[in-house]
């Protein structure tokens, strides 16, 4: 997680193949079944990030940005192309996972933010699975509210992401 200018090819590339081109790669891997069968769930993991931008974590963002997105086309296709409407798709929006991942950030960034930790959001993972139903998890769930970023006023937006500029801050 670094800002813009800093960020390596390399390391944008590997964001957007873990986060977004493994999606398409899995789908058509294991959809046609799910589509023949009529049953199976396919499950995203996005992010709160999905919604607010911050600074030094734009590549981050946009691949978990382009996770959702990914999971909102499924789920149309899935319904209004492929005639599947008994394969379930939901999205998992955690906030910050205490995760080696993290480490390194939380060492050297003035980290205020919740950490959750790993067992409840697989916990919750397990949960939407298990019940069969599609959906949207937000991980705390209070911060649901933070989806509604997207349609308010661009002022309100830049204020919210603002409000947030030393989250990663060296």
């Amino acid at each position: 997680m670094r800002p813009i200018l800093e960020e390596q090819e390399e390391c944008v590339r590997r964001t957007f193949d873990v986060n977004c081109v493994a999606l398409f790669i899995l789908a058509k891997e294991f959809l046609p079944s799910m589509i023949k069968e009529d049953h199976g769930h396919v499950l995203t993991m996005a992010s709160m990030v999905s919604f607010v931008t911050l600074a030094s974590n734009v590549a981050y963002s946009c691949s978990k940005a382009a996770a959702l997105t990914f999971h909102e086309g499924l789920t149309q296709e899935l319904t209004h192309r492929c005639n599947a409407k008994h394969v379930r798709t939901s999205v998992v929006h955690p906030s910050w996972i205490c995760t080696p991942m993290l480490e390194p950030v939380l060492k050297r960034c003035a980290f205020m933010e919740t950490l959750l930790d790993p067992n409840p959001v697989a916990d919750a993972v397990v949960a939407q699975i298990l019940g069969g139903k599609s959906g949207q998890i937000f991980l705390p769930a209070s911060y649901s509210s933070g989806s509604m970023i997207r349609g308010v006023p661009t002022w309100f937006k830049e204020m919210v992401r603002s409000s947030k500029k030393n989250v990663l801050a060296k």
